[in-house]
């Protein structure tokens, strides 16, 4: 039965891979100018891409776009890339040279900048590994790279050069923008935003703020109860000198699940803790021609507080829908629990506070309207028994998970 169990645990994981929808819906415009619309495969880029995936419709094949079909693309106002022809520094400071230089070294480039403010004056990032580099453009002019740069002095100290700021106060005049203020203006996000956006507010302009992460509550608290197929096998008792396996039962248990949000790539990872209360209760006779009588017969009394720890990650399928795997360890507190052996003349082997070593889980499910749940989780195998050295024993679990979120 945990074969089995196993099994479908695994190929509903391994079909997680072709279940995933990543078509949202968007738009492109072409070198003519023409904006069509239709749906884009957002892989949630690190980076700023060269090329996306484009459908006229969820049903139709998909079709790439790049750098020369593609002028802008974008998802509504959440997201938009635009085509620009810049001068770009991508040399990448490291303590480990000898020399660098404080000037930048600017190349010509085509890419696909990460529209963050459009405006009267607009802001644009570009990203590829470590670089990241910031560009800016007036009056709907071309972009012009931001320059901030880290170099090794004549002295071979670690010095920046910040012209960035002396661009922004002579190109961005504005009232409300005082010296003083770039100044000290950090080559950050923030900070060059609140930069841009200040100064359209001053101009009294209409201006657009992009961003790719969505607005949602990071912190969830879900009720969630289960059925937990049990079994404990390879019990072995030199007394007896033979092995016992206690038969597979069902068990319910309830658990509470917090789950943080992690605030990136579209909100689909999160971290989860889910303190679970279960139990495992179990009889068992088995002959043996050790013992007087023939026969002997144990109990388990299994009671426990189970933490676990997982990484989740999400699949959405539509906006009702998403799909999810998670993994991670689960420490195991037992309560008052035992394992008795009692043979004919009455007897007793008795193992008190059992102790459940540290193993791992893995699980899947789906989650409907971020409300509902259902998930199957496999435990790897758990040694009760740890200190008992005359003993070996492994607890096997699989459970089937309903959970209600509350907020």
């Amino acid at each position: 039965m945990k074969k089995c169990l196993f099994l479908c645990l695994f190929l509903f994981c391994s079909s997680l891979a072709f279940c995933q929808i990543v078509f949202e819906k968007a738009y492109y415009i072409n070198n003519q100018g023409e904006k069509t619309e239709g749906f884009i495969k957002n892989v949630d880029w690190k980076n700023n891409p060269s090329h996306f995936e484009f459908k006229a419709s969820l049903n139709d094949d998909s079709e790439t776009l790049g750098l020369d079909q593609a002028r802008e693309f974008g998802f509504g106002q959440s997201l938009r890339y635009q085509r620009a022809k810049v001068l770009i520094d991508k040399t990448v400071f490291s303590v480990q040279e000898e020399s660098s230089t404080k000037e930048p070294v600017l190349v010509e480039e085509t890419l696909f900048l990460n529209i963050l403010i459009e405006g009267q004056a607009s802001l644009g990032l570009y990203v590829n590994g470590n670089l990241r580099k910031y560009f800016y453009s007036h009056d709907n002019g071309d972009f012009e790279q931001l320059i901030y740069k880290k170099y090794k002095n004549e002295k071979g100290a670690i010095a920046t050069n910040n012209k960035f700021r002396e661009q922004i106060w002579l190109n961005l005049r504005c009232e409300a923008l005082e010296m003083d203020e770039v100044d000290v203006l950090s080559y950050t996000h923030r900070q060059l935003i609140h930069v841009f956006e200040k100064y359209n507010e001053c101009q009294q302009v209409a201006y657009t703020k992009y961003t790719n992460i969505q607005k949602r509550e990071l912190i969830h608290l879900s009720l969630r109860p289960r059925f937990t197929f049990n079994s404990l096998i390879n019990v072995v008792q030199p007394s007896f000198s033979t092995s016992n396996e206690f038969d597979p039962t069902v068990s319910i248990g309830l658990g509470i699940e917090f789950e943080y949000i992690l605030p990136f790539n579209n909100n689909k990872w999160s971290l989860v803790v889910e303190p679970t209360f279960r139990n495992y209760n179990q009889s068992i006779t088995f002959e043996t021609s050790q013992v007087s009588g023939g026969s002997v017969s144990g109990r388990l009394a299994y009671t426990s507080i189970e933490l676990p720890f997982a990484l989740r990650h999400y699949f959405f399928i539509n906006p009702e829908s998403k799909i999810f795997v998670n993994g991670g360890p689960v420490f195991d507190f037992g309560l008052n629990s035992y394992l008795q052996y009692l043979r004919p003349d009455g007897s007793e082997y008795n193992y008190n506070d059992l102790i459940g070593n540290v193993n791992l889980a893995i699980g899947s499910g789906y989650k409907y309207k971020d409300r509902y749940s259902l998930e199957l989780r496999y435990f790897t195998s758990r040694i009760l028994l740890g200190k008992v050295v005359s003993y070996e024993s492994k607890y096997h679990a699989f459970s089937v998970i309903f959970g209600y979120t509350l907020f």
